[in-house]
């Protein structure tokens, strides 16, 4: 606590003096908070009842902490933040655990003119500052109690170094079952009606994870900005063009790859009869009178993106000025008027830009048909489109933006920190404009969607049980596939197994299907040092090498091959619907002396890793509440 203050005694100053004007209008409500008031019951505990009068000293306990810079509500890094109930908890546990700071201590550290300033600017008694600080290091203390938890054992440490170090090598083979599909296959109704039956109420997966649930749809409305319409000499009107154009080509001559001369040219004035070695060299640019239509272009380019932009951000304004006194219902989402919901909505708006920003020529509307947002990125133009913010704010694209719509997300999350305004109502507009890949810009809106739904009969998904029934039959191909190379009798190893199938091979290396065919990965380990120390469960292994996302009890059985009769395995990988073939090579066990260098730092590591899960559990609110048997008082 001493460090603390020799460490931010001007940091303190100031801030002492920057709350005279935040007490100025509410210091009289924090000094009310330390007062005595009406008393009630609100919660009951194993640690005694929680009055309203707890609540308003601990409330005015908090905001003497935040003054000083303390961020109590995130104590030990806890993910989700404390609540004042939680902090009346953590102090009432803290002192029956026997912590307990040490008032004397912490007012002989305190700079008296600092602990005298802060008073008068929270209008409290200085008293009630050094309360406050003792509360919050009574607290600190039993985190750190909770901090020391038991030191790893020898067991554990090589335990743990056994899952970081062990590495084994095999080689593979990767049959997808997609090489055998055969797109005529013809099934009989009773066969469709099963797979349906079977996989009607499941939403798909990957690969063999079948499901028929119908995805919700939508429909979007869009105004599309042609970005070539506009850089065309009749659109956007560019003052002194030609002295632009000529002052982009001086700053940007031996940089920008327009105004390079083609690489044959230069060749060719290289390698020809007359090129002497005392012959100048060729100059490696274009001249001006050579680079002018393309410097000119490159203007039109550049001025017809900044009135894309500004014709964008026109629109997206008078749509929100359309909605500026719109309420939010119970949802959280903006209640938008009927007059917003017309189909001709998106054609009044263009028609009410200033003729300074009207290009009808460049614009145009257009509404998709429906579809999922697993979809948004294969619509042509405005599916391409991205958003990248000019200084902080986040990427988007059309799907990233859809997934927070009233058609995809019932209700506005409540959580603290959301950005309201980013999720849309069905037919507002959105205030984020998507540029493609050639300067195209794009304003959208939701007009309609379809709830998602389990399908009622077979005829609505049908062609996706037929396709899902394909691939089952070509997964049965591939295992078939997979068995015999794995039985070759008369091969030496797997690899040769793999070659003296040669339709396997050939049709395989036909479909050009990534991570698939003979592969020879890089070492595989079970599990990073950070993994191991931290105890994170993982179900899968990047094996790396092109051979991908292996399950964790596949790569087991990798080690485990090693002790079998013939160190060849067959595993079927159903989310990837592929079956893979492994050969065993070598398993590198870990040796005494990477034990011996690793030890400390790995040992260090899981103890700074427990420890830190342990605070984090203990700071839990639900957590918190649970052991102290919280109950809110109702009625």
């Amino acid at each position: 606590m001493m460090k603390f203050f020799r460490k931010h005694t001007k940091v303190l100053l100031v801030g002492s003096m920057t709350l005279l004007m935040i007490v100025f209008v509410g210091g009289s409500a924090l000094q009310g908070m330390l007062t005595t008031d009406p008393n009630r019951d609100v919660a009951t505990t194993t640690r005694g009842k929680i009055t309203l009068k707890d609540q308003r000293i601990a409330q005015g306990t908090t905001k003497i902490l935040e003054s000083w810079g303390i961020a109590w509500q995130r104590m030990g890094g806890s993910g989700t933040p404390l609540e004042l109930t939680d902090w009346i908890l953590l102090v009432r546990e803290a002192e029956r655990l026997g912590m307990k700071a040490d008032i004397a201590e912490i007012r002989s550290s305190a700079p008296p003119d600092v602990l005298n300033e802060m008073a008068r600017s929270l209008k409290v008694r200085p008293d009630d500052i050094l309360y406050a600080l003792a509360q919050y290091n009574t607290v600190q203390q039993a985190v750190s109690a909770v901090g020391q938890v038991t030191t790893p054992s020898e067991a554990e440490v090589a335990a743990a170094a056994r899952r970081s170090f062990e590495r084994v090598s095999v080689h593979a083979v990767v049959i997808p079952a997609e090489a055998f599909v055969d797109d005529g296959a013809k099934f009989t109704e009773e066969e469709i009606n099963a797979q349906f039956t079977a996989h009607r109420e499941s939403e798909p997966g990957a690969g063999l994870n079948f499901g028929y649930y119908v995805d919700p749809t939508i429909q979007v409305q869009y105004i599309k900005i042609d970005r070539d319409v506009l850089a065309s000499p009749n659109q956007v009107r560019v003052a002194n063009l030609d002295r632009k154009a000529r002052s982009f080509y001086d700053a940007r001559r031996a940089s920008d790859p327009a105004f390079r001369r083609p690489i044959e040219e230069l060749i060719e004035e290289t390698t020809g009869d007359s090129i002497g070695p005392d012959a100048p060299k060729p100059e490696p640019y274009l001249s001006w009178e050579e680079a002018k239509d393309k410097a000119v272009e490159i203007i039109r380019r550049q001025e017809a993106d900044t009135a894309a932009a500004q014709l964008a951000d026109a629109l997206i304004q008078r749509a929100a000025n359309d909605l500026y006194d719109a309420d939010r219902g119970d949802d959280g989402y903006v209640v938008v008027p009927e007059s917003v919901k017309s189909t001709d909505y998106l054609a009044a708006l263009v028609g009410h830009i200033p003729a300074s920003l009207s290009y009808p020529d460049a614009v145009s509307i257009v509404t998709t048909d429906f579809f999922d947002v697993s979809q948004a990125d294969d619509i042509d133009g405005i599916g391409e489109g991205y958003y990248v913010p000019q200084r902080i704010g986040k990427y988007e694209t059309l799907r990233s933006i859809l997934l927070k719509t009233k058609a995809i997300l019932q209700n506005v999350p409540d959580d603290k920190g959301i950005n309201r305004s980013d999720y849309i109502a069905t037919s507002q507009l959105s205030n984020y404009a998507l540029r493609d890949g050639k300067g195209n810009v794009y304003v959208f809106r939701v007009v309609d969607s379809k709830a998602g739904h389990i399908p009622a009969s077979v005829d609505e998904v049908r062609d996706r049980v037929v396709a899902d029934l394909r691939l089952k039959k070509a997964f049965r191909e591939a295992q078939f596939r997979a068995s015999a190379i794995s039985d070759c009798d008369d091969c030496e190893n797997l690899k040769e197994a793999y070659e003296k199938d040669g339709d396997l091979s050939a049709t395989i290396t036909a479909k050009a299907i990534t991570g698939s065919g003979f592969i020879e990965p890089p070492p595989i380990v079970r599990a990073t040092r950070w993994e191991v120390a931290s105890g994170a469960v993982k179900t899968m292994v990047n094996a790396g090498g092109g051979l991908g996302e292996i399950p964790m009890d596949v790569v087991e059985q990798f080690f485990a091959l090693e002790h079998a009769d013939l160190p060849i395995g067959v595993f079927d990988l159903p989310s990837r619907s592929a079956v893979l073939v492994v050969e065993w090579i070598e398993t590198q066990l870990t040796k005494t002396h990477e034990l011996d260098d690793q030890r400390k730092g790995l040992l260090s590591l899981m103890a700074s890793e427990r420890s830190r899960q342990a605070v984090q559990d203990w700071l839990n609110p639900d957590n918190i509440r649970a052991r102290n048997g919280f109950e809110l008082i109702t009625g």
